[in-house]
């Protein structure tokens, strides 16, 4: 059962986000880099607020 608003048009789509991410988080990319595709590809698993990946897209150290 999913959530509402957290799906992903299909495993790619949402692999390619899950990368970047991770890529952000590990301060590998920066989140600007990857912020306009997360909101031009317009998945819900990425922009709801709150629960999206995009709401969450920091790099760790800025929580340690």
């Amino acid at each position: 059962m999913l959530e509402g608003n957290t799906r992903f048009d299909d495993l790619d789509v949402f692999l390619w986000h899950t990368v970047r991410y991770h890529a952000v988080r590990a301060g590998k990319l920066e989140r600007a880099e990857v912020e306009a595709d997360f909101l031009a590809l317009g998945q819900d698993g990425a922009l709801v607020p709150e629960l999206g990946l995009l709401h969450t897209m920091f790099p760790r150290e800025q929580f340690a």
